[in-house]
């Protein structure tokens, strides 16, 4: 299955089977706002962070992942020729021009309720309200409230999973080194930990 990303001002994120591949429930999560500076390694993550839990085969970016990145995002998956091997994880290597000072820890919020106060410092906060009762997006200095799709998408994956996946997309536009997302088992927590730091995320789950 390739993942790809579609849209500027909505944003969508596919999941694209190819042949005779199965499709997964549920295939694109969708956003009234599209998320800045996306690579295609952050696009990777996030699909599998989505869809690695529906009985994918393969997971691709249409070859525009190195080889070394893709075996190590699949492995973590338990797919592919190095299923579950021993890797030593290289995080995404960031471009020299790059001037971007990343220092905030986001937020991801899947409750649909508004915050009654602003983020802390050094944090931002990204709230998520269904689509299917409102659309457009609502920018803050330090949050921003967007219309998405992504409560379907937890009758097939966890609310942990939905919030990394959506927290590595959006990580970028809030300048966010890393993100906070629910809680979840230790194994799964170790998952999540390694894939988002492939992207040079790292990760924070509540109540730590």
């Amino acid at each position: 299955m390739n993942v790809s990303v579609e849209g500027t001002n909505g944003f969508k994120l596919l999941a694209v089977p190819e042949g005779e591949e199965p499709v997964p429930k549920l295939e694109s999560l969708m956003f009234d706002a599209a998320p800045a500076d996306l690579s295609p390694l952050k696009t990777l993550i996030a699909g599998s962070l989505l869809f690695g839990n529906r009985g994918l085969d393969r997971i691709d970016v249409n070859g525009e992942v190195s080889a070394v990145f893709l075996e190590q995002v699949q492995s973590l998956l338990g797919i592919g020729k190095n299923a579950k091997g021993e890797m030593d994880l290289e995080p995404e290597v960031v471009d020299e021009f790059d001037t971007k000072i990343r220092a905030t820890t986001l937020e991801i919020n899947l409750q649909g309720a508004f915050a009654e106060r602003t983020p802390e410092r050094d944090v931002t906060t990204l709230t998520l309200i269904p689509s299917e009762r409102y659309s457009g997006a609502l920018w803050g200095i330090k949050e921003a409230i967007v219309a998405s799709n992504a409560w379907l998408h937890e009758k097939h994956s966890s609310r942990t999973h939905v919030a990394a996946a959506v927290g590595v997309l959006f990580a970028d536009e809030f300048l966010a080194r890393s993100i906070c997302i629910p809680s979840t088992s230790e194994n799964d927590a170790l998952v999540i930990r390694n894939l988002c730091k492939l992207a040079g995320i790292d990760v924070v789950f509540e109540g730590e």
